[in-house]
């Protein structure tokens, strides 16, 4: 299973068809110009479906309002 590090956080992907937006040459070229996009996908070809997944770490919220 590949493992990656986002916002400070181990993101572990399922094995097969799984990538990184920022990984790619097309997001590169784009990249500080006001782009949003998903942190990581997969393809799970048993559902016939793509994940897209975001990853934010929240955790200094929770660490101000106590």
């Amino acid at each position: 299973m590949p493992i990656y590090e986002e916002s400070g956080l181990r993101i572990t992907l399922p094995n097969g068809e799984n990538f990184r937006f920022q990984d790619f040459p097309s997001y590169k070229k784009l990249n500080g110009k006001n782009l949003s996009e998903m942190d990581f996908g997969w393809w799970d070809a048993t559902k016939n479906t793509l994940f897209l997944l975001e990853v934010k770490d929240y955790s200094w919220k929770r660490m101000i309002t106590k």
